[in-house]
């Protein structure tokens, strides 16, 4: 499951004013599982705009969508831990 973090949960993790934060959390049956992903979406991220083409943002989708980026994040946090790739 994901929720955005509470604000006790942004203090904690620091995360700056104008953020977006998400946690994943994993559960199997009835027991939650110690793994969790953590996603941030910066406010920076969010207004940046495109050096090549500075009328434009330089990540639109992220701009247009913060809550959702940050909740994929920690989707694909999680999900790393969860199901390690053994890439060499």
């Amino acid at each position: 499951g994901t929720r955005p973090l509470t604000n006790t949960e942004r203090e904690t993790y620091q995360i700056p004013e104008g953020s977006y934060a998400w946690l994943a959390e994993s559960w199997l049956g009835d027991t939650k599982l110690p793994t969790t992903g953590l996603g941030i979406v910066t406010q920076e991220e969010v207004e940046g705009k495109s050096e090549k083409h500075p009328e434009q943002y330089r990540a639109p989708v992220v701009h247009g969508h913060p809550q959702r980026m940050a909740e994929k994040r920690a989707e694909w946090q999680l999900l790393r831990k969860l199901v390690p790739l053994d890439e060499k």
